[in-house]
């Protein structure tokens, strides 16, 4: 299709189930810098980030709304999920259907190098 965007692969960093919390160590991954976005995989299960500010990230579910599937994919827009191409805000909010509810979001902390995701 003319005009369409072309999706990536999101970078994957390792997260260690610490309690009810993954503990993501950001320094030398994309999440070092603002605007970095990764999926964070851990044995909790996959979460797609953005670093929005020195201190500021968004933590979502990885699993898409709609049908369930594994969101592995964005732009420079959107998380992109790969079996129906719905398409998700850093907010986790709907774009592009057909996914009809936003994605879930957790609590994050930053400290030290150190995001922290709240289960």
């Amino acid at each position: 299709m003319a005009g369409a965007r072309q999706n990536a692969a999101l970078p994957i960093v390792r997260g260690q189930v610490d309690g009810e919390t993954i503990v993501v160590r950001v320094t030398s991954t994309p999440l070092d810098a603002v605007g970095g976005r990764a999926r964070v995989a851990s044995t909790a299960g996959a979460f797609l980030v953005t670093r929005l500010d020195t201190t500021v990230f968004v933590a979502l579910t990885g699993t898409c709304s709609h049908e369930s599937c594994q969101i592995t994919d964005g732009d420079a827009q959107a998380f992109v999920c790969p079996c129906h191409e719905s398409r998700f805000s850093v907010e986790g909010m709907v774009l592009r259907g057909p996914a009809e509810l936003p994605l879930e979001r957790y609590a994050t902390g930053f400290a030290d190098g150190v995001l922290t995701i709240r289960l």
